[in-house]
């Protein structure tokens, strides 16, 4: 049956809570049902439903109807009765990763549900996003479903969504409607051979590797003036515009690593920190990847280059600091740190 407080579900809380502050309750063994009792108390106020791990193949009956948070993942659950959800006024949470959930199952179980804020429906069998969500939504987990199929119009009823998580379905190219990505954050491992046109220019992190790419334009990115950190590793890419990244100026991290690159990309930003690059097939760096200004500085504290086809003996230093740059980082290649070599100081 499903009940509330155990050491394990406290540790989930905290988890999928990462905002809640963990409260502090001394534990010994001597004092195991004072704990029982305080935890108890404790989930209480938050009214947590444990039904996680019990081999349902349906919602069960008997949850108590002030629940706020319901944990039903890593069950056999291949429906949800419609109407039955919307019964629970307080329901804020639900997690039902881990389950055998279809488009058809869940189809008008969501709507009605007046106060749901996060829903996590990860693993499961969802060929579309869910069509009637409650306006209410702030977070929304689908990872590792087989969803290939994206409605602009069913996330703009979401007026209050904030973030999605898409990372290991089927979404390509053409699947995505446009003004579709305003809250997408996270579609790493799908089918994407290029990046998505209509990206929120609100953007601080953007999550792409185990696609498709091939190619990154000159433009595609420049409107992202927020991006701080880019991830595009274990894709197809083989050619970078000269500067594509140039007018990220508050990029600090770009892994462009596992990739088919010849070069270095050129133009990079000068606020850039991190840049990985190995694992490619890169041969050559160009002049102005580092340093395009003169009498700029770069900022950089690492580039990564091993695994490619250079060789540290045949790297042209003034192609690494450019024209009166200041560039002091640690610099690898083929394994080996070379950062006495190519570090620079003014």
């Amino acid at each position: 049956s499903c009940q509330p407080a155990s050491i394990t579900l406290w540790n989930q809380v905290s988890t999928l809570h990462p905002s809640r502050e963990r409260v502090r309750i001394p534990f010994q063994r001597k004092e195991s049902f004072q704990f029982s009792l305080v935890l108890n108390v404790w989930m209480f106020s938050f009214r947590i439903v444990q039904c996680s791990d019990k081999g349902v193949d349906k919602m069960p009956y008997g949850i108590p109807f002030n629940t706020r948070n319901l944990f039903l993942m890593n069950n056999k659950i291949e429906m949800i009765q419609m109407g039955l959800l919307s019964e629970y006024l307080s329901l804020e949470f639900i997690v039902l990763n881990n389950n055998k959930l279809t488009d058809a199952g869940i189809e008008g179980a969501l709507e009605g549900i007046e106060k749901l804020t996060r829903l996590y429906m990860d693993q499961n069998h969802l060929h579309s996003i869910p069509t009637d969500l409650p306006p209410t939504l702030e977070e929304l987990m689908l990872n590792s479903n087989n969803i290939s199929q994206m409605s602009a119009y069913v996330l703009a009823k979401c007026t209050s969504l904030k973030s999605i998580s898409l990372n290991n379905n089927n979404i390509t190219d053409e699947s995505i409607p446009e003004g579709a990505f305003n809250q997408v954050q996270n579609l790493r491992k799908n089918a994407l051979t290029s990046i998505p046109k209509q990206l929120p220019h609100s953007l601080k992190i953007l999550l792409l590797q185990e696609n498709n790419l091939t190619s990154i334009r000159k433009n595609v990115l420049w409107n992202m003036s927020k991006l701080e950190e880019i991830h595009l590793e274990h894709n197809k890419i083989s050619v970078v515009a000269a500067g594509a990244f140039r007018r990220l100026m508050g990029l600090r991290h770009l892994d462009i690593s596992y990739n088919q690159l010849t070069r270095v990309p050129r133009q990079l930003p000068l606020t850039l920190w991190y840049l990985y690059l190995h694992n490619n097939q890169i041969n050559f760096i160009p002049a102005d990847s580092f340093c395009v200004r003169r009498r700029a500085e770069s900022r950089l504290i690492l580039v990564r280059l091993e695994k490619n086809n250079l060789d540290h003996r045949q790297v042209d230093v003034h192609s690494l600091k450019g024209s009166r740059c200041s560039l002091v980082y640690g610099l690898f290649i083929n394994g080996s740190r070379s950062c006495d070599l190519y570090s620079v100081q003014k």
